[in-house]
C-alpha cells in the first residue's frame, strides 16, 4: 500500500489516501479536470435547470404562435363578415333603386277611376 492524495471536493484540497490502482486513477481523473464534485453537481443542476428553461421557454412560444393563429382567424372571420355585410348593402342599396325607378310605373298603370285622380295628386305634390 502506498500512500497517495485525492482533492476533497468538500474542502477543495488534497487529503493524504491510502491508494490502490482505483485511487491512481480516481486521482488522475481528478487532476486531469479539476471541477470539484461540488462544482459539477452545480454544473449538472444548472443544465437541468436551463434545460427546463429552455422547455418553457419553447412552451411560451408555442402558445404564442396559437395565440396569433387563433387572432388571424378571428381577423379573417371578422373581414367575411364585413364583406358579407357590404355585399347585403349593396343588394339592399340595388333593391332601392330597382323600386325607384319603377315606382314611376305604378302611377302610369291603368288602375280605376275613383283612384286615379288621387295618385295623380299625391304623385303631383309630394309634400
Amino acid at each position: 500500500m502506498m500512500l497517495m492524495y485525492r482533492i476533497d471536493p468538500s474542502l477543495g484540497e488534497l487529503v493524504p489516501q491510502l491508494g490502490t490502482n482505483l485511487a491512481i486513477a480516481r486521482l488522475t481523473i481528478t487532476l486531469k479536470n479539476p471541477v470539484s464534485q461540488r462544482s459539477q453537481v452545480f454544473f449538472k443542476n444548472g443544465f437541468i435547470l436551463g434545460a427546463s428553461k429552455f422547455i418553457l421557454g419553447a412552451s411560451k412560444f408555442i402558445l404564442g404562435a396559437s395565440k396569433f393563429i387563433l387572432g388571424a382567424s378571428k381577423f379573417i372571420l371578422g373581414a367575411s363578415k364585413f364583406i358579407l355585410g357590404a355585399s347585403k348593402f349593396i343588394l339592399g342599396a340595388s333593391k332601392f333603386i330597382l323600386g325607384a325607378s319603377l315606382a314611376p310605373l305604378h302611377f302610369l298603370t291603368p288602375c280605376t277611376e275613383q283612384y286615379k285622380y288621387q295618385y295623380i295628386v299625391h304623385y303631383i305634390k309630394p309634400y
